[in-house]
């Protein structure tokens, strides 16, 4: 199984039902952390980046995620490969 393999298994886990609780839980779960740390001082802006990593992941991150100042689509970007010292660049 390669990297590729493992991935696509991982998508494949959170795009369903289940998936979608065990992130929620987990998002809970860290927004619960955050907002003990922080006294309650910051509960809306936790608040806030919870629902919005929440609408990236799992089945209602479904789609790619927009940049809302330009509306366009943020595709990953690619790999490029690694240059030693002593490679030379055409």
């Amino acid at each position: 199984m390669g990297l590729g393999d493992f991935v696509n298994k991982a998508k494949e886990q959170l795009s369903g039902e289940k998936g979608e609780q065990l992130s929620d839980s987990a998002l809970d779960k860290a927004a619960e952390f955050a907002s003990q740390k922080t006294g309650g001082k910051y509960d809306e802006k936790i608040t806030s980046v919870r629902d919005a990593i929440d609408e990236r992941v799992g089945s209602e991150g479904a789609t790619p995620a927009t940049d809302p100042s330009t509306e366009q689509v943020n595709e990953p970007a690619e790999a490029k490969p690694r240059i030693d010292s002593d490679q030379q660049l055409n």
